[in-house]
């Protein structure tokens, strides 16, 4: 699956949906909000996405992501990188 090998690059730039409202997502490790930019090509908000590109204008936009499974975090980053605990509850 391409984008598991997306997630052994990118396992850092890793965001999870927290309101589907504002469309708000927070980076899981650093907890920053980021949005999605109006100009990707994703046609919905997936709950988990990893991500390549970040753009700072009035916000944090992400502008190039697909979406991923939580799961997929643990069995692919480094061990310890991420808290299970933590992926399980969002």
């Amino acid at each position: 699956n391409i984008r598991r090998c997306l997630i052994s690059g990118f396992f850092q730039q890793v965001a999870c949906l927290e309101s589907e409202k504002r469309g708000a997502y927070s980076m899981l490790r650093e907890g920053q909000e980021v949005i999605l930019h109006p100009s990707t090509s994703l046609g919905h908000r997936p709950e988990w996405l990893v991500f390549h590109e970040l753009s700072l204008s009035s916000k944090l936009f992400i502008k190039t992501g697909t979406q991923i499974r939580p799961e997929w975090l643990l069995d692919i980053a480094p061990r310890g990188y991420f808290d299970a605990a933590k992926i399980s509850e969002k």
